[in-house]
């Protein structure tokens, strides 16, 4: 498996599991069975977005997952779908 290692940008999304001066320890995604709990990052509006699976569900087009900072009120307004995702967070460097 490719791991690689990413800095943290600033946003404050994921306080306190994660925040700038941190490492990412990220794994490439390819299709594996994710579950509430886990941690993406996932292409959104130009930008890679790290968030934990709050929901999963499925619908007409496909499956799909509801995520959200763990620092943020509320969830991400966007169904996050497979092809969206292209990491999945296996640890943190502090």
């Amino acid at each position: 498996e490719r791991y690689i290692i990413k800095g943290i940008a600033d946003t404050n999304s994921m306080d306190p599991l994660f925040d700038i001066g941190h490492k990412a320890i990220l794994k490439k995604y390819n299709d594996e069975l994710l579950i509430e709990g886990d941690i993406v990052v996932y292409w959104k509006n130009k930008k890679l977005i790290s968030h934990r699976i709050v929901d999963v569900g499925a619908d007409e087009n496909s499956s799909y997952y509801i995520c959200k900072g763990d620092n943020n009120f509320k969830e991400d307004p966007w169904k996050v779908r497979k092809n969206m995702i292209k990491y999945i967070l296996v640890g943190v460097l502090y």
